[in-house]
């Protein structure tokens, strides 16, 4: 019996050891697949830096454009303003003149009158008497 007992034990312990030889054989395919996951994650890692270095340069480019074009916007909109205001003083000028010449066509009935009186009243009477001497 003792030596069935002891059988039983060496069996248990022959199975442990069985158990962590296997555990032992997925402890190194497990390291080895932490390794190249290791690997593969600094090489991503030094992948994502000089992704970030380039996005940086870019970055720092499109903002000197960027400044550069507000600038630019800047002396335009100065020089639309400019230009506006030139564009309002011909506008108002030519107004003005359009106004003078408005003025001058103006035919004031009244002031020719006044000032045509005696003409009028000659022509009337000449236009009288012609009709009455022939026509009348």
């Amino acid at each position: 019996m003792e030596q069935n007992g002891l059988d039983t034990r060496v069996g248990k312990v022959e199975n442990r050891i069985t158990a962590l030889e296997v555990k032992g054989i997925h402890s190194d395919e497990l390291s080895e697949k932490l390794a190249t996951i290791n690997e593969t994650l600094c090489n991503t890692l030094h992948e994502i830096q000089l992704t970030m270095k380039d996005m940086s340069y870019q970055l720092q480019h499109t903002q000197q454009n960027t400044e550069m074009i507000g600038k630019d916007l800047q002396s335009y909109k100065s020089e639309v303003a400019t230009q506006f205001n030139l564009f309002k003083a011909n506008v108002c000028e030519i107004d003005e003149k359009l106004s003078e010449v408005d003025e001058k066509s103006k035919i004031d009935i009244m002031l020719w009158i006044k000032s045509n009186w005696f003409k009028i009243f000659f022509v009337g009477s000449v236009i009288g008497y012609i009709l009455k001497t022939y026509i009348i």
